[in-house]
């Protein structure tokens, strides 16, 4: 179990940083755990998701998803206190069966993907929706999984928006960095409406380390492009030059993958 904000804050950004379709429900898992690192233990909340998974049969689809979620297990957005704290913790949404779209589309996903049925949170502007994989279709998950259509869709958003228009970039899904930072957004601003300092001044912290780690994976792309057109123009050395001096600057787990690319290129003067 992760016991420490460091320790936790570490696995998130390893996770954010390593993969581009990290388990949707390992890393929101995490954000609940960095808010109560006591009290919130990720490797059995995940096996609470292969348990809810193993109730879908070995050719589980959307629909059969949706009936356990929201017919048989009865979850649901939470219409009488939205602004919970608990609505942004994934352990207790399981365990309430209650939600906002954000938290209630990562728990469809995060079962999903364990039934082997591909879905992916699409972020309307207000509102959370979830579509498979395809796009062929989509699901309103704080509407007890209602399908809906894309005008359904631009209906969402003109009545949170009105003037708004539905645009595709709108329909497009989230990433899974995307989603933390949308999450601790949501937790910001409870905190910021509650007066719960403490647990503001958490939230923020580990926004802003999940913002730093993508910037030094912009930092790291960065240079990596400029040292590909270095060795195109066969200027190896140069080229290294550029990666190791990149890797003084990012963290140790980037800063790696920079040094063997330095290494490959500098095997290839001998």
């Amino acid at each position: 179990m992760l016991r420490s904000r460091e320790e936790i804050t570490q696995r998130l950004t390893q996770l954010l940083d390593a993969d581009q379709s990290p388990d949707l429900g390992e890393v929101a898992l995490l954000v609940s755990a960095h808010g109560r690192p006591e009290e919130v233990d990720v490797e059995d909340e995940l096996g609470t998701l292969d348990t809810l998974a193993g109730q879908l049969g070995p050719d589980a689809a959307l629909d059969d998803l949706i009936e356990l979620l929201f017919t048989d297990l009865d979850f649901r957005g939470d219409v009488d206190d939205y602004y919970s704290p608990d609505n942004s913790r994934l352990d207790v949404v399981v365990r309430r069966r209650r939600g906002i779209p954000l938290t209630l589309a990562v728990v469809a996903c995060a079962v999903g993907a364990r039934a082997g049925i591909g879905l992916m949170p699409v972020g309307l502007p207000g509102h959370v929706i979830v579509a498979t994989s395809d796009g062929s279709r989509f699901v309103d998950v704080f509407d007890k999984g209602r399908s809906l259509s894309r005008d359904d869709c631009s209906k969402i958003i003109t009545t949170l928006h009105p003037g708004m228009q539905l645009t595709e970039s709108m329909m497009s899904p989230m990433a899974a960095r995307a989603v933390v930072v949308r999450m601790l957004n949501n937790l910001v601003g409870v905190h910021q409406r509650r007066g719960t300092r403490s647990e503001l001044m958490n939230a923020l912290a580990l926004r802003e380390e999940v913002h730093a780690s993508q910037i030094e994976r912009d930092r790291a792309g960065g240079a990596k492009d400029v040292a590909a057109a270095l060795a195109a123009e066969g200027k190896l050395a140069e080229a290294a030059d550029q990666l190791e001096r990149a890797a003084q600057d990012v963290d140790a787990s980037v800063a790696a993958g920079l040094l063997a690319q330095a290494t490959r290129l500098r095997a290839k003067l001998n």
